[in-house]
């Protein structure tokens, strides 16, 4: 079991390595005009057209988890244990990452700001500011919620995966820093990724371990993972325990015969 999580630990610091090394180290200056110009552009609005097919097609594999947890408790498909965390770590991290981006460009038109060129009057700062708190709120909620509903050890990888593949993704487009690329480094990057996925796929629960184990309960509230477990659970034994006492009840004509007989 250790050995197992030293050499996923190993492949995920791999992964981020060559993903760090062989990325886009340039950093061009961009004016106001040249940033809206990127959110216009035609590859960026496909990149979040399909994020957004993403997002929509993860959001409603997770809730589908949701609901067979909820109606088979224990006896759900272990593979839904590892599943439903990873739909919603892609969905935390293709929403939240673009905080990433939005935190960029604003850093961009605080910089022109500070050198005399003031961007404070016009509504795209704000827009970005706006979009900056609502994408940056969004991800730590998800962030807390997912260590509060599932075991860490299995959504802090996938939290991190999801993290820097869309942040580098949504970088890569907008940006376009794939004009920059050549072969080799593509090749690289791509092995930076699978490094990546295989380090999460060794820390996923093995089919040796109980199909709840990789969920934790610490709100009573929550219709989540291992909550939805624990409810079925429990009713499922309130009502054999409610029938078998049903069963059994002294009911008054039965209980002053046998009160009076002593029984």
């Amino acid at each position: 079991m250790e050995g197992r999580i030293i050499l996923a630990t190993a492949f995920i610091v791999v992964g981020n390595a060559f993903l760090v090394a062989f990325g886009n180290h340039q950093s061009p200056v961009f004016t106001p005009d040249e940033l809206l110009r990127n959110y216009k552009n035609h590859m960026y609005l496909v990149y979040c057209a399909v994020l957004l097919i993403i997002i929509a097609l993860h959001h409603a594999a997770y809730r589908k988890g949701r609901q067979l947890v909820h109606e088979q408790g224990s006896n759900t498909n272990r593979n839904w244990h590892f599943l439903m965390p990873f739909c919603y770590a892609v969905v935390s991290g293709a929403v939240g990452t673009h905080s990433v981006l939005f935190a960029k460009s604003l850093s961009i038109l605080l910089r022109l700001t500070l050198n005399g060129e003031s961007q404070l009057d016009g509504w795209f700062t704000y827009l970005l500011l706006s979009l900056f708190f609502v994408t940056a709120a969004f991800w730590m909620v998800r962030l807390n919620d997912g260590l509060s509903m599932f075991d860490a050890i299995l959504i802090v990888p996938m939290l991190q995966i999801s993290w820097t593949t869309f942040s580098i993704f949504t970088g890569f487009v907008y940006f376009q820093e794939y004009r920059v690329f050549d072969g080799f480094r593509v090749c690289m990057f791509i092995v930076g990724i699978v490094a990546l996925f295989v380090g999460i796929l060794l820390l996923a629960p093995q089919g040796s371990s109980s199909n709840s184990e990789a969920f934790k309960v610490t709100k009573p509230d929550d219709v989540e993972s291992a909550s939805l477990i624990a409810n079925a659970d429990r009713k499922a034994t309130s009502f054999r325990t409610r029938k078998a006492f049903e069963g059994e009840r002294c009911y008054p004509e039965h209980c002053s015969r046998r009160f009076v007989h002593g029984g």
